[in-house]
């Protein structure tokens, strides 16, 4: 088994000159947690629930939320990524070392985005695993 056994791979991305607005958008739509980030086509980042919800959830009054910075602002950038021929191990042991929700899976040349695989994802093999053997 592999990371590409795992992955979404019918990714949302969104540029990093999006709105902010678009993101939450997005994430609403499709429920979902994190986006990747792209800019010419380039990974540069990932953006997620986590990073925009102060903005939803802050002091900032209507017309500031109104007014939503582009989502290169909130995102984290020079994102941790995973290869499609992972183990879930290999997987496992970068979600404890970086302690985030997601990573885009990219392809090791172009750098290209195959998916995405989230700690969600991860924990699903653990449940299946474990039902069968009890």
């Amino acid at each position: 088994m592999y990371v590409k056994d795992l992955m979404t791979s019918n990714v949302v991305s969104i540029k990093a000159d999006a709105k902010l607005e678009e993101a939450i958008e997005l994430m609403y739509e499709n429920d979902i947690r994190h986006i990747p980030v792209t800019q010419d086509d380039e990974l540069v980042g990932i953006v997620s629930d986590r990073d925009v919800l102060p903005v939803i959830m802050g002091p900032a009054t209507t017309a500031e939320k109104e007014e939503l910075r582009a989502v290169k602002f909130y995102m984290a950038t020079i994102p941790f990524t995973l290869h499609a021929e992972d183990s879930p191990a290999e997987a496992a042991a970068q979600f404890i070392e970086h302690r985030v929700g997601a990573f885009p899976v990219v392809e090791p040349q172009s750098g290209k985005i195959e998916g995405i695989l989230s700690y969600v994802d991860l924990l699903k093999v653990v449940e299946e695993n474990y039902n069968e053997a009890h």
